[in-house]
């Protein structure tokens, strides 16, 4: 990566972190932004320049180390359950790759330095171990055994041999697995003790999977 590009995406990133701290001074606290309540009518605000406000928060959220996870099923709320989708999975996959790309930059003494630390250096060792023959395949489980999202991106951004595609691609097919259910839930939320029923037994579903996965393979883990 150039110089030029470099810069670019630590730019991006900057101008992301700087909106999300502009949108969360006009609240106490992150949690009572993240309410429907109170989030829905700071988006609206925006206009037509409403899902690009979402996916720079979104963007933003994921990269500082905050669960999106609320943040997912609310914009089933907002946007209803094909664009929510549509809008979290292009949101979670660049931010996934920004931190694997920006990883990718650090030098062999700080990787070296950040491996024999307790925490990260353990989940950069399992993504070490387990990239070596698939990279795609490794990431595509990883994921699917729920592995912590952004330290993982991070962390296999510090593996040499792992390619960016790979990593790319691992991560956008399973966004694209896992995240309509859970926006489904947040479409049905205001839409009756019925409409729930379903986006729910998804939901169980996809939870499920890692379970599912270490059943038919025990030797998977994280």
């Amino acid at each position: 990566m150039n110089k030029k590009i470099k810069w670019s995406l630590l730019l991006l990133i900057f101008l992301t972190l700087l909106t999300a701290i502009y949108a969360f001074g006009w609240f106490d606290n992150l949690k009572e932004f993240l309410k429907p309540t109170n989030l829905k009518p700071f988006i609206d605000q925006f206009g037509i320049l409403a899902p690009l406000v979402f996916m720079a928060l979104y963007y933003g959220l994921i990269l500082a180390f905050v669960s999106a996870a609320a943040f997912t099923i609310i914009s089933g709320v907002l946007f209803g359950k094909i664009w929510g989708s549509i809008y979290v999975i292009i949101a979670a996959t660049l931010a996934a790759q920004t931190a694997f790309l920006i990883t990718k930059q650090l030098s062999d003494e700080k990787l070296n330095g950040l491996k024999s630390k307790k925490g990260i250096g353990k989940l950069i060792r399992i993504v070490e171990e387990k990239t070596q023959k698939n990279g795609f395949k490794s990431i595509f489980l990883l994921r699917c055994l729920f592995a912590p999202y952004i330290p993982l991106s991070y962390a296999a951004g510090m593996i040499k041999t792992l390619k960016a595609r790979d990593f790319f691609f691992a991560t956008l097919l399973t966004n694209m697995i896992f995240t309509p259910a859970f926006v489904f839930l947040g479409d049905s939320l205001l839409k009756g003790p019925k409409a729930l029923i379903l986006p729910l037994l998804m939901v169980i579903l996809v939870l499920g999977i890692p379970q599912i996965i270490k059943y038919f393979k025990p030797e998977a883990h994280v």
